[in-house]
């Protein structure tokens, strides 16, 4: 092969890979400064964090888990839940 070929495809490939690792880099950079600029997008965000003005509330959202969200008795017989039944929660009885 001639020897100037050579020299070409290995500028060529070294080029490529340096240009490549320096587009990630920016990429990755360009897309952390967007998180950290912009951490709230409209597109992303649930109505109920929202005041009546519709700028985003600044405080901390309050959620709940219910510890026995098993025990939930159904009236009727058949059917899986959510098929018309209304369910009740079953109370559990205090000892007094």
């Amino acid at each position: 092969m001639n020897e100037t070929l050579i020299v070409t495809l290995t500028f060529a490939t070294i080029s490529s890979i340096l240009s490549l690792l320096v587009g990630f880099g920016i990429g990755w950079l360009a897309q952390s400064h967007a998180i950290k600029s912009n951490p709230y997008h409209r597109d992303n965000l649930h109505p109920e964090m929202y005041d009546q003005h519709g700028n985003v509330i600044p405080d901390e959202i309050f959620a709940l888990r219910f510890e026995n969200a098993d025990n939930i008795k159904r009236p009727g017989t058949g059917g899986d839940f959510g098929e018309g039944y209304s369910s009740e929660w079953i109370e559990e009885e205090e000892d007094d």
